[in-house]
């Protein structure tokens, strides 16, 4: 689960750990700094957090013949984390999708349009609107396509 909610992000269920107060490490012991009770979990990240959301969302993304097997891994993947983003972290999910599928593009691993199709359906079945994902997919994919280098010849 490490880096699936965000950068430095590290989620763990069966078998993980917590630190929190009382948890000890070498440097020192973790202690209580703000003693207000803690919040029930946002509807929102329990979503993140669960899973089969993301598989189903998965298996719901059409695949270009051509792309290679990572590009088409890639494109499942996050399309279907954009997908699954609650409210709060949509517009960042759906950005960082685009940069990240952005660089398949000048390979031709991937096709523009495929990847803004799929992103920006996937950004509508998160709740964003329209013209949001539009434009936040387009700026984007510029942005990575401007800053990716395809294949040699």
């Amino acid at each position: 689960s490490a880096g699936r909610l965000g950068k430095h992000i590290d989620t763990r269920a069966h078998g993980g750990y917590v630190v929190a107060a009382g948890s000890t490490l070498p440097h020192g012991a973790y202690e209580v700094v703000d003693p207000t009770e803690p919040v029930p979990l946002p509807a929102w990240l329990h979503a993140l957090l669960t899973p089969g959301q993301l598989s189903r969302a998965l298996m719901a993304t059409p695949v270009p013949v051509r792309a290679s097997r990572y590009a088409a891994a890639a494109l499942r993947a996050e399309t279907a984390a954009v997908a699954g983003a609650g409210e709060g972290v949509r517009n960042w999910t759906l950005v960082r999708a685009a940069r990240a599928l952005g660089r398949f593009i000048p390979s031709g691993d991937l096709d523009r349009t495929v990847v803004e199709e799929a992103l920006n359906s996937a950004g509508l079945a998160a709740g964003l609107r329209e013209n949001e994902c539009r434009k936040a997919v387009a700026s984007a994919l510029d942005w990575s396509v401007a800053n990716n280098f395809g294949r040699p010849a």
